[in-house]
Order: structure tokens, then C-alpha cells, then sequence
């Protein structure tokens, strides 16, 4: 409803413009006639006395038109008109202009993705191969070199997201450095399979995960120089 109402007042001036012009253009000058009032008199002709504040009309004028000029003053409505048009022009942009809104809060700024630290993560690397060669059964091995690296990805200073698990933070704080996607992944599979595979792991298991350990550690201390 809010917007018909400076449709219709539009409406309303551009059609009091249009009668205005129309009026302009059909306005003919006023003729006015001036006819000599004869008054009663007592038989005897007299001459009635002049008006001392109007001027007198000369019997030959008496029946001469009077012309009255109003074109100007059409004119005129037609300027009122044209201004009254460009108030209400301007007074309907100023309604139909989108009013601009400001949220209440600034908005939330994604925060910065923290750079773990590569010492941490060496230690961590260095444990984990203690674990495989410390003896005993190989998947046993496998799965403490993995928590090795857990407890080097929680002391990384990169903070965990509740919702991963402590696996799935070992490949975010790596995937957050450039070690070796491929050895980071290969890792991971030996590690799964040891901890929840019926299947038996080997020494040739144990080996290919330090040869994991090994690669990651070596692009670690690449970016470290």
C-alpha cells in the first residue's frame, strides 16, 4: 500500500499539468465592453458630472472593446506546475529509495589457521620410530608409533576440533605442513590395519612404516631450513 500512494499522487500532478497546459493553450485574451448607463432626467438634458476619481470615457470609446490579457498568467500555472511536477518527482524517489541497513554485529572473522610446530612434530616422528624398533609384535609397534604421533599433534599448538577424532587431527597438523602426502596416507594404513584388521601384520609392515616415518621426517626438516 506504501507505494501506490506516490503512484497516485503522480497521477495527480501530471493531470493537473495537463489541464494546466490545455488552459494555456485554449486562453484567449478577455474582452471586456463598456456601455454608457443613461439616467433618468426630469425632462431637461443635463450632462451628469464626471467622477472626480474615475476618469471619463469618451462617447466614441464607449463602444470599443476592452481587452484583458491573461496568457500570462496561464503561463505562470504552467511554471507552478512544472515545479510542483519536479517536487513530487524528486519526493517519490526519496520513498521508493532502499533504506540501507547496518547489522548490529560486526561480522565474524574466520579465524587464523595456526601453523603447528615443526620441532614438535620431529619429536613426535623420532618416538614413533623408537616404537618400531623396540621389539615385540609388530602390529603392537605399528599402533604405538601412531600414538606417538597423536601426542605430537596435541602438543603441536594446534587446537582440535571436538568433533575429529585423535587420528583425524594427525592428518590435519600434517596436512598442514608439506610432508609427504602419499608416506602420510600409507602410515594411516598400516596403522588401521594393525589396530582393527584381523589380518597379521608383518615385519615387512613394520619396515614400510618407517620408511613412512623416514619420508615425513625428511620434508619436515626441509621446510625447518
Amino acid at each position: 500500500m506504501g507505494r501506490r500512494r506516490p503512484a497516485a499522487g503522480m497521477v495527480l500532478v501530471v493531470a493537473l499539468l495537463g489541464v494546466t497546459v490545455l488552459a494555456a493553450s485554449y486562453a484567449g485574451p478577455w474582452v471586456v465592453r463598456f456601455t454608457p448607463r443613461v439616467l433618468p432626467t426630469d425632462g431637461a438634458t443635463r450632462e451628469p458630472a464626471p467622477l472626480p476619481s474615475l476618469p471619463s470615457i469618451p462617447p466614441e470609446a464607449a463602444d470599443q472593446p476592452f481587452t484583458l490579457d491573461l496568457s500570462g498568467a496561464a503561463w505562470a500555472g504552467v511554471v507552478l506546475g512544472l515545479v510542483l511536477l519536479a517536487l513530487m518527482v524528486r519526493w517519490v524517489l526519496a520513498q521508493e529509495r532502499p533504506e540501507l541497513s547496518f547489522p548490529d554485529t560486526a561480522p565474524e572473522v574466520a579465524p587464523l589457521e595456526l601453523e603447528p610446530s615443526l620441532a614438535t612434530l620431529e619429536q613426535g616422528l623420532a618416538a614413533a620410530v623408537q616404537q618400531l624398533r623396540g621389539g615385540g609384535e609388530p602390529a603392537d609397534a605399528v599402533v604405538a608409533a601412531w600414538v606417538a604421533l597423536e601426542d605430537a599433534a596435541r602438543r603441536s599448538g594446534v587446537p582440535r576440533d571436538p568433533a575429529a577424532t585423535p587420528t583425524e587431527f594427525v592428518v590435519e597438523v600434517l596436512g598442514r605442513t608439506t610432508a609427504d602426502r602419499a608416506a602420510t596416507r600409507s602410515l594411516l594404513a598400516s596403522y588401521e590395519r594393525a589396530r582393527f584388521s584381523a589380518l597379521p601384520v608383518s615385519e615387512a609392515d613394520v619396515d614400510r612404516a618407517a620408511d613412512d616415518l623416514r619420508c615425513i621426517s625428511a620434508t619436515l626438516r626441509e621446510v625447518a631450513r
